[in-house]
């Protein structure tokens, strides 16, 4: 059995949010085609008014507008959907603490990982685990792909313990994957 106190800081949540916005296959497709509208856009708007009218001076200089502006898009709008969710997460935070347990002890049983805080106590068989990433300093225990139990790894006394609670919970679940980023 295994037993940590932990304490999820603000930082730690909102690298959880950063991890899963840059992991979902959801939030993936959702940026993919926000980068692919814009440009579209772009060319209706931009170029072609001036090919229809076949003003090729003015279509130059707008394709290479559409060119800067489609390449800067389809560059930065990764990092821009992180900050915008960084931020959104932290305006949540300030609103209501409820969003993450900030303190409390998750233990492991042989039937299940149990999550005692002040506020709440939950029982999470080992089957609900979907997988395990070690990511910034945190083991994520994600239940799905948008939720996970966070554990900061400040929490561990060792690599080797982190090892063993890896170990022991792959005896209750030998197919479950573990991630390290």
């Amino acid at each position: 059995m295994f037993s940590f106190d932990y304490h999820v800081s603000e930082n730690h949540y909102l690298d959880f949010n950063a991890y899963v916005t840059a992991t979902n296959p959801q939030i993936k497709k959702s940026v993919l085609l926000l980068r692919l509208l814009l440009p579209v856009g772009l060319f209706f708007i931009l170029l072609l008014p001036p090919l229809l009218q076949r003003d090729y001076q003015s279509a130059a200089v707008s394709g290479v507008f559409y060119a800067l502006s489609s390449v800067l898009w389809f560059v930065l709008i990764k990092p821009l959907f992180t900050v915008l969710t960084r931020s959104s997460v932290k305006a949540q935070v300030k609103k209501s603490k409820s969003l993450y347990t900030p303190e409390g002890t998750l233990s492991f049983t042989d039937v299940f990982m149990k999550d005692v805080s002040k506020s709440v106590s939950t029982e999470i068989g080992y089957d609900k685990i979907e997988k395990i990433v070690v990511h910034n300093a945190c083991v994520y225990f994600m239940l799905s792909p948008v939720s996970a139990v966070l554990l900061p790894a400040a929490g561990f006394s060792s690599e080797e313990e982190m090892a063993a609670l890896f170990d022991f919970i792959k005896s209750k679940r030998p197919d479950i994957v573990i991630v390290r980023e």
